[in-house]
């Protein structure tokens, strides 16, 4: 549940079921006495989670400072919602040099400065919009992210390793599997 910080009787709650789907997002205009369903659960064409169901993995929300009848929804993907305003998704989960629509995936946190800019938190670190979501761009400033699922390592050298050389050296080798950036040796 997010509260309006500009006005306490806007609020938006948003859930993922346990099985990691979209849950559905609420919209409330008077304090939370009432709620109306904004955005349902089971549309496959509007679920931030996409097929993966990662819910349970990332889920944010944050209110439009400007517009406390405005959402921003993130999951695998970026979107927005509204009290009079269908789910849209507003950014593409991707990441390459001058693409004003991209936010990397896996997003975790949406969040506004008291200027009103906003941040977004996500597995490719913080992404930062300045005109209210229309446009993005990666705010990281050389901040580089790499996330391990899994290290092995050996108790030869990296050169019997790599030359065969059978005295080896005094280096262990390591080798893990990334998120998103493949395998590192």
């Amino acid at each position: 549940i997010r509260v309006s910080d500009t006005d306490s009787d806007h609020a938006f709650a948003l859930y993922s079921t346990g099985g990691g789907a979209m849950g559905g997002v609420w919209y409330s205009s008077n304090g939370g006495e009432d709620w109306g369903n904004v955005w349902p659960e089971n549309v496959e064409e509007f679920d931030p989670m996409g097929s993966n169901t990662q819910g349970i993995y990332d889920l944010a929300l944050g209110i439009h400072p400007g517009d406390p009848t405005k959402a921003f929804v993130g999951g695998v993907t970026f979107w927005s919602v509204g009290a009079q305003e269908q789910p849209e998704q507003i950014a593409i989960p991707a990441t390459f040099g001058g693409c004003d629509i991209c936010v990397h995936a896996d997003i975790h946190e949406v969040t506004f400065s008291p200027g009103g800019d906003m941040y977004i938190g996500c597995d490719g670190g913080v992404y930062k919009s300045l005109d209210g979501g229309n446009t993005f761009f990666a705010a990281n400033r050389g901040y580089n992210v790499t996330q391990f699922y899994g290290i092995a390592h050996g108790s030869e050298g990296f050169e019997s390793l790599l030359l065969g050389d059978e005295e080896g050296s005094n280096e262990a080798p390591a080798i893990g599997g990334t998120q998103d950036n493949g395998t590192i040796l």
